[in-house]
């Protein structure tokens, strides 16, 4: 039987209800709760690796962002080049892409970053090719 004082049973449950709030509303929200019951939210979060979905989803709508902006899909780019198809893009926009993800741990960048590699161009220094890289393991 659950406790009176459970307002969430587990950190899914939290989101649910929290996701469309902004992060000062979700902040006062968590802030309200018992401190059991936030107990039991931080454990959920990170047995269940919310973490992880939520990083993933900040990369997703940053590389959404980028093809918005600069109209390159990162991640058909990546499909082609893991390919074996040459893939040319602005030098300006590989080193805008690998800063962005650079602030997330590689584990949650994997799916857009491993096994490629930006090769310069030598007829044009504005471009480079985007290619597999050979010397990782492909994921």
């Amino acid at each position: 039987m659950m406790s009176p004082s459970v307002v969430f049973k587990d950190f899914g449950e939290y989101w649910y209800y929290a996701r469309h709030l902004s992060k000062e509303q979700r902040k006062m929200l968590y802030d309200s709760l018992p401190q059991d019951q936030r107990k039991t939210l931080q454990e959920s979060y990170i047995s269940d690796k919310w973490s992880d979905l939520l990083y993933r989803n900040q990369v997703n709508d940053i590389l959404d962002e980028l093809k918005e902006r600069y109209g390159y899909d990162v991640l058909d780019i990546r499909a082609k080049a893991l390919k074996g198809k040459s893939v040319y893009i602005p030098s300006k926009f590989w080193e805008i892409l690998t800063e962005e993800m650079g602030r997330f741990n590689p584990e949650n960048v994997k799916f857009v970053m491993s096994g490629l590699r930006a090769v310069p161009c030598e007829e044009n220094s504005a471009v480079v090719l985007v290619v597999a890289d050979t010397h990782k393991k492909q994921e």
